[in-house]
């Protein structure tokens, strides 16, 4: 029934379980449980190495319900996560990255995705941004094929 995200299925807190089906369902009423968590989540310790808070798969839930319910609502919402300072701090890595480093990028380039299915030109410069970075080669190559994907979105014509 929990249609997941893997591959941290049975890692995540509870909550974001429901919250990924709220986000699948595509209705009104839950933009206001995104609104609190995004507000519990700005003023928050984001601590994404204790996998007991969940803060990675809070955030990530964000991405999830953007793009598998298409709402623009989700658009302020993204951009206020991407401009965490974590994420600016993660793209300074200058050789070896760090798994949490990755990790972060990883959550990065999701968001920033989810920005540009959305239409968002912010989603587009992450995720050129991503691909210029010395983020891992897989993540760079994830980047550009996100990229790709959605300018060939964009450019398909509807009949």
């Amino acid at each position: 029934m929990c249609a997941q995200l893997l591959p941290d299925h049975g890692v995540m807190p509870e909550t974001v379980y429901h919250m990924n089906l709220l986000g699948r369902s595509g209705k009104d009423c839950i933009l206001p449980v995104f609104e609190r968590v995004l507000m519990l989540l700005a003023v928050a310790d984001r601590d994404y190495e204790d996998i007991h808070r969940g803060i990675y798969h809070y955030v990530e839930s964000f991405a999830y319900a953007a793009e598998h319910s298409g709402r623009k609502e989700f658009i302020p919402m993204l951009q206020k996560l991407i401009r965490f300072p974590e994420f600016a701090e993660c793209m300074k890595e200058e050789r070896q990255v760090a798994l949490m480093t990755e990790r972060l990028q990883i959550l990065y380039l999701i968001l920033c995705r989810a920005l540009a299915g959305l239409g968002e030109e912010d989603g587009v410069r992450g995720l050129r941004t991503l691909q210029s970075y010395p983020a891992g080669l897989a993540v760079r190559l994830s980047a550009g094929k996100a990229e790709r994907e959605e300018r060939k979105r964009r450019n398909q014509k509807i009949w």
